[in-house]
């Protein structure tokens, strides 16, 4: 069979009740209606099916319902990859248990996400079914999710204790925010349960919004510090209350995962101010095997002295291929984005930088000129909405582009900071000057004649093939202009793939 029709993407429940389901092996059904009878019989049909994904968030399906459809997920023997989303049906204790124990029938199952966020499990339920799931032996890559479960530290506890069963675990992700982990040992559950994972190498683990304070993170961090195998860790512990001693902590302790070449650290809104800012980037350039960081540090309290420590710490990251940054909604202004980029220089090896810095009054002198010395760079992502960025910036940002000379993929969101009509041309000059430029996202504040003007120019970027263009702050943009736009854009026959989004 045509590998196309052994796998189907179902948006209607009609559509996928009435279709030949026993030849394919790969099912994704998203739905706005169910009639839980009928999905059973024909889940009962899918007979090959190896993958399957079902979206069933917020229907009305009591405690017999998640039994026979457990239970019938139970019966498909060639079944290795299952991804389950029950988000907001009311699941309580007892329901959650026989679901547990009936996934865990099956056999073949390697690849498990589990999604029951918004529902009544609760400390006792959580523990219930992590260890019933732990008889999955075939089990190698977990997902749950337990957003929104009133879980505590007690709790936290229990679902630790049941996840050291998981011996064969090689990507494990723990989604549970908003539930509440405060005090000093909130995150301790966790502690014994991740040192045992021996063959672990891809963790990702989210606390959004679980009150999480600086010794708790602190003692996260030292257990991460344990897990020597992991190559790929993603921490997300936004809205939290870890400020800067509790950052700093968690950060140093991760040198000790030597093995550590992928990390995402999401710390938006924690009260971390220049020190922690510093500290994280000293922490962060020991972990000398990185070759792939993005860090966000949007809403805190870092000033442009501490943007500044930051990029000259972050510049000792050697092997760094892939970075990015999001300060937005710091005032970290035009001083310190010249501090944060012109260290980046010192990495060598860098060929993907994305600069998330929105409402941070970096101004005209901000960026522009700083960037031209980053000839290595191939791909470049600037999202600098809300930033006073006037005809001079743009100007000085256009000559950076030129001398970026293996410029392949650029992606500029300028938002609501207004373009003039001539500034625009020469963006449009600019653009059709970079060479070897294949992939281009803009997002100006301009008007009619000016994205004109810029859709035009583009016919000579001689290599270009994606391109795609946000008119949402250009809101004086009427419907006919628009459409003479999408006009301009088609007759650039080179492109494989055009946008517009308004």
């Amino acid at each position: 069979m045509n590998m196309t029709l052994q796998k189907k993407k179902f948006f209607d429940f009609e559509d996928f009740i009435s279709s030949s389901l026993s030849p394919l092996k790969d099912i994704e059904l998203y739905t706005h209606t169910l009639d839980i009878s009928k999905l059973l019989q024909a889940l009962l049909s899918c007979t090959n099916v190896q993958a399957l994904k079902l979206i069933l968030s917020y229907f009305n399906i009591d405690g017999q319902g998640i039994s026979n459809l457990s239970s019938t997920l139970a019966t498909l023997s060639n079944l290795q990859k299952l991804s389950l989303r029950l988000v907001g049906i009311q699941i309580d204790l007892q329901s959650v248990s026989i679901l547990g124990s009936n996934l865990s029938q099956i056999k073949n199952l390697s690849t498990l996400e589990l999604n029951v966020g918004n529902n009544q499990i609760k400390d006792k339920g959580a523990e219930i079914l992590i260890s019933k799931l732990a008889e999955c032996s075939s089990l190698t890559n977990l997902t749950i999710n337990l957003y929104e479960n009133q879980l505590t530290p007690q709790g936290l506890q229990g679902l630790g204790a049941a996840l050291v069963k998981y011996q064969n675990l090689i990507a494990l992700t723990l989604e549970l925010d908003c539930n509440d982990f405060s005090g000093d040992q909130g995150l301790t559950g966790l502690d014994f349960s991740l040192i045992c994972f021996s063959k672990l190498k891809d963790l990702s683990i989210s606390i959004y919004d679980c009150k999480v304070n600086s010794k708790a993170a602190s003692s996260l961090g030292y257990t991460l510090s344990k897990c020597n195998n992991i190559s790929k860790l993603k921490l997300n512990m936004q809205l939290n209350l870890i400020s800067s001693s509790g950052a700093i902590a968690l950060c140093s302790a991760l040198t000790g995962c030597s093995n550590m070449q992928n990390l995402c650290l999401y710390l938006y809104d924690n009260q971390i101010d220049d020190e922690g800012a510093l500290g994280l980037g000293l922490a962060l350039s020991s972990c000398i095997n990185l070759t792939n960081l993005y860090l966000s540090l949007d809403k805190n309290k870092i000033s442009p002295t501490g943007a500044s420590a930051l990029g000259s710490q972050i510049a000792n990251c050697s092997n760094i291929i892939n970075l990015e940054f999001d300060l937005s909604q710091n005032q970290i202004g035009s001083q310190g984005a010249k501090g944060l980029v012109s260290p980046l220089v010192k990495c060598n090896k860098l060929q993907h930088l994305t600069l998330r810095i929105i409402d941070c009054n970096i101004g005209d002198q901000g960026l522009g000129l700083t960037l031209a010395s980053l000839t290595n760079v191939q791909y470049l992502d600037l999202l600098l909405s809300n930033n006073q960025i006037g005809c001079q910036g743009i100007l000085d940002l256009c000559s950076s582009f030129e001398k970026c000379i293996n410029l392949q993929g650029l992606k500029l969101f300028l938002g609501n900071n207004q373009i003039e009509f001539q500034v625009v041309q020469f963006l449009s000059t600019t653009l059709a000057n970079i060479q070897n430029l294949q992939t281009l996202s803009l997002s100006v504040k301009s008007n009619y004649e000016g994205l004109q003007t810029l859709c035009i120019g583009l016919k000579n970027c001689s290599k270009i093939l994606y391109f795609s263009l946000d008119l949402y702050y250009s809101d004086d943009i009427q419907q006919d202009q628009e459409l003479k736009i999408r006009n301009s854009m088609c007759k650039i026959k080179k492109l494989v793939e055009k946008y517009i989004f308004t």
